[in-house]
């Protein structure tokens, strides 16, 4: 099931770039998705679709990274996994 964050939670995430001075020890996740066994934690966001943080598919920590990823894909992007 997907349910879509509200603005308020969307409006308080900092912009893309806006915590590169910030060690990834020290980054703060500002929302979590979970599909199916993939997790994607939001840490920046452009205010439109791109989201930066951290994506752990299929729970696959040996390939798990830091990446950009889509808000609006995102939904369907954990059934590719199954």
């Amino acid at each position: 099931m997907w349910n879509l964050p509200i603005y308020q939670q969307l409006s308080q995430i900092p912009r893309l770039y806006e915590t590169e001075h910030v060690s990834i020890k020290d980054k703060f996740v500002y929302l979590h998705f979970f599909l199916g066994g993939c997790d994607w934690y939001v840490c920046e966001f452009d205010g439109h679709d791109t989201l930066w943080g951290f994506a752990n598919l299929n729970n696959d920590l040996l390939n798990a990274e830091w990446e950009y990823f889509s808000f609006r894909e995102l939904p369907s992007t954990s059934l590719e996994y199954f």
